[in-house]
């Protein structure tokens, strides 16, 4: 344990001192190619390469660090990088400015590398600390980047050296090399491949993904809106420092202040604040919040007359931005569901360097020629036209706050129904306490097949349960626990797991007698069996069958009415 925390800690020690030196390069870079004779749209196309370059590398580094190991490509992506900016820094022409930017882009993919080498050392039960220590490594060397290259061009006075923070920018991805070499141990080799890297994907399972997608469309909605905020957001900040420059007259010292300001906001939004705006908003309308607001900012920055606007409209560009992000993953990840949100996650970050590429290209075309407020324009119709879509396929959809209160609702009945001892928590035992009250009630000996197949369906329900729901690892599923997870997605697993366990003949249906007897053991008042009984069975055929079963949880979970059909499998 020791070990891996060493190693973390070297890890996200070289992932900060590398993402100090790339902060340092965003606002200084349009100066610095400025100097070079660059227009605003070949200095935004600096960006394109740069991203274009880091979309080709990570493509297919991933899995390569499957086979070669984490360590040597890590070393490789640090000095790489410490050489391109150095080549950067003494860059005569724009040419060498480009070839320097693709290299650095080329040699970006270190972050990737960095989590799965944090992926390697930790455990299933660490490893969420593990990949939060790891940001929050990041995100402190990103905003420290931008004042420190602020403070290094100040340091030249009315003559600002603006190839001294590049060379810095070298220094700092040379000590996290330095450091990666010295003290990172070997995390994989390539006759132990990681579990938690990166595989090929195979037709069955692509396949899969795209019907998920297909069946679900606002899996495919949420997808495009993240790709098309990616985009709007690219068009605005690739031009942020050139803009502030050319209208406002501000140097690359006072536009790395700029971006330190945003980084602030950023760090205290989401570190303090989004917690109790969740809590009380929910995850649709905190996105729509923060989509609102930072079209407010888009808005503002060609308005703002005064500096005191200008600084307001950066806070409100941080704090929008801080809100709507982690929104839109906590959405996909809950319209994914457990099973197959790594894939429609890993499907909707392969877009983003699509908008990396195209953002900044579009960017530099309509700052160049049509006016210098246009990128934030057309960033705000972009965004303008998102809010309503968002609006029209999220409030009233099943992850909407509303939606989700009243699904709490329905859990909680749920739960207070599997926790069979009444104890407040779910554990192995009150599955067990289950199939003995079932079996009492149907006269089954425990060596009767049937009793064999019931416990093993149930027991076996409950265990895979309790390993998908106890956070804590403490062997019981308690409330809080049960809503975080559950709340996100209700598979149709659970569905079928209810009918193996009602399903007394094994014929794959549920009859009245099977539903009533299912009752009894839940304490449920069976005065109302046979009302309820015909609401249940949606087609009149006598039965309940798997397909009116997943229907039925359908409804119980995500129907707008407390008392739509579903809500009657499990009366209150």
């Amino acid at each position: 344990m020791a070990k891996s925390s060493n190693t973390l800690f070297v890890i996200s020690l070289s992932a900060f001192t590398n993402l100090i030196g790339f902060g340092i390069v965003i606002p200084l870079l349009p100066f610095y190619a400025k100097s070079f004779g660059a227009s605003a749209s070949t200095i935004t196309l600096l960006f394109s390469v740069y991203a274009l370059a880091s979309f080709v590398t990570t493509l297919f580094l991933g899995s390569l660090s499957d086979r070669v190991g984490r360590r040597p490509l890590l070393l490789l992506s640090l000095a790489g990088s410490a050489i391109a900016y150095l080549w950067f820094a003494l860059a005569n022409s724009l040419i060498t400015l480009f070839l320097a930017r693709a290299l650095a882009g080329a040699m970006s993919y270190s972050i990737v590398i960095a989590q799965a080498y944090v992926g390697d050392i930790t455990t299933p039960e660490n490893r969420s600390k593990g990949m939060g220590i790891l940001g929050a490594a990041l995100g402190l060397g990103f905003t420290l980047g931008p004042a420190l290259s602020g403070v290094l061009v100040g340091l030249g006075g009315d003559n600002p050296n603006l190839r001294l923070p590049l060379f810095i920018a070298a220094l700092f991805s040379f000590v996290a090399f330095l450091l990666a070499w010295k003290f990172l141990p070997v995390s994989q080799s390539k006759s132990a491949p990681s579990s938690h890297s990166k595989k090929p994907q195979s037709k069955a399972e692509t396949f899969n993904l795209w019907l998920v997608i297909k069946e679900n469309p606002i899996i495919a909605f949420l997808i495009s809106l993240g790709f098309f905020l990616r985009f709007g957001l690219f068009i605005t900040q690739t031009i942020l420092a050139l803009w502030l420059n050319d209208i406002w007259g501000w140097s690359a010292e006072h536009t790395g202040y700029a971006f330190l300001l945003l980084g602030l906001v950023t760090v205290v939004t989401q570190g303090i604040l989004i917690g109790p705006i969740v809590k009380t908003l929910g995850e649709v309308n905190m996105l729509i919040l923060g989509l609102g607001i930072t079209v407010v900012a888009f808005v503002s920055f060609p308005l703002a007359k005064h500096l005191y606007v200008l600084l307001f409209t950066l806070v409100l560009l941080g704090f929008g931005d801080s809100l709507f992000r982690p929104s839109l993953g906590s959405l996909l990840s809950q319209a994914a569901g457990t099973k197959y949100q790594g894939s429609v996650l890993g499907a909707a970050q392969s877009l983003t360097p699509l908008g990396a590429i195209a953002g900044p290209f579009v960017s530099g075309l309509l700052f160049e020629y049509v006016n210098p407020g246009a990128p934030f324009i057309a960033s705000a119709l972009l965004f303008g036209s998102q809010i309503v879509l968002a609006w029209i396929w999220l409030r009233g959809s099943n992850l909407s706050n509303a939606m989700s209160q009243r699904r709490q609702r329905k859990l909680k009945r749920l739960f207070k129904m599997l926790d069979y001892d009444g104890n407040g928590a779910i554990e192995p035992q009150d599955f067990e306490k289950t199939v003995a009250s079932l079996a009492d009630i149907r006269g089954w000996s425990k060596q009767s097949q049937e009793y064999q197949l019931m416990a093993s369906s149930w027991l076996g329900f409950g265990q895979r349960l309790l390993e998908l729901a106890d956070a804590n690892g403490d062997g019981k599923i308690e409330l809080h626990e049960w809503l975080d997870y559950l709340a996100k997605r209700f598979d149709h697993g659970f569905a079928d797991a209810f009918l193996q366990l009602m399903d007394v003949n094994l014929d794959g249906e549920i009859a009245v007698e099977e539903l009533t007897a299912f009752y009894k053991t839940y304490n449920i008042d069976v005065s109302e069996i046979s009302n309820n009984f015909q609401r249940l069975d949606l087609n009149q055929d006598g039965s309940i069958s798997r397909t009116e079963m997943g229907e039925l949880f359908d409804q119980f979970l995500y129907s707008e009415e407390e008392l739509e059909m579903g809500s009657w499998l499990f009366p209150g």
